[in-house]
C-alpha cells in the first residue's frame, strides 16, 4: 500500500493512482512511501514557479532515510526550461531521481510502477 503524506490531500494526482491502494498518514516525511526504503517528492512546475526553496527543504528534511528517492515533476507549463534547470541541479545534489511527467495520468502511473 502506498502511504500518503497528509499534505498531498486534494492533489489532483491521487485520482491517477487507480491500480493500487493508497492511504494518508501523517508519519512520512515524504509525499508518496512506496516501500520500507523508497519514496517519492512530488513537485509541479508552476508550484516550483512560486516557492523555488521549497523542493530544497523538503530534500533536506528526507535526511538520508530512503535508498530510493525519486522526485517527480509534473510537466504543467510550456515555459520549463529554466525551472526545469533549477529543479535538475536541486535533485542531482539531494541524491534523487528525477522522473519528468507530462499529465497527471502519467505522473499516477510512476508512482504506481514504483510501488509494484
Amino acid at each position: 500500500m502506498v502511504q500518503v503524506n497528509e499534505l498531498q490531500r486534494g492533489n489532483p494526482l491521487l485520482s491517477s493512482i487507480r491500480n493500487v491502494r493508497w492511504t494518508y498518514s501523517n508519519t512520512i516525511i515524504p509525499d508518496f512511501e512506496v516501500g520500507r526504503s523508497s519514496c517519492i517528492l512530488y513537485l509541479s512546475i508552476k508550484y516550483h514557479r512560486l516557492h523555488p526553496e521549497y523542493i530544497s527543504q523538503r530534500i533536506e528534511a528526507l535526511g538520508r532515510s530512503y535508498t530510493t528517492r525519486v522526485l517527480l515533476v509534473y510537466m504543467d507549463t510550456d515555459d520549463s526550461k529554466v525551472p526545469l534547470r533549477e529543479i535538475n541541479r536541486v535533485a542531482l545534489l539531494g541524491d534523487m531521481t528525477l522522473l519528468l511527467a507530462w499529465s497527471l495520468d502519467e505522473a499516477g502511473r510512476y508512482v504506481e510502477t514504483l510501488k509494484a
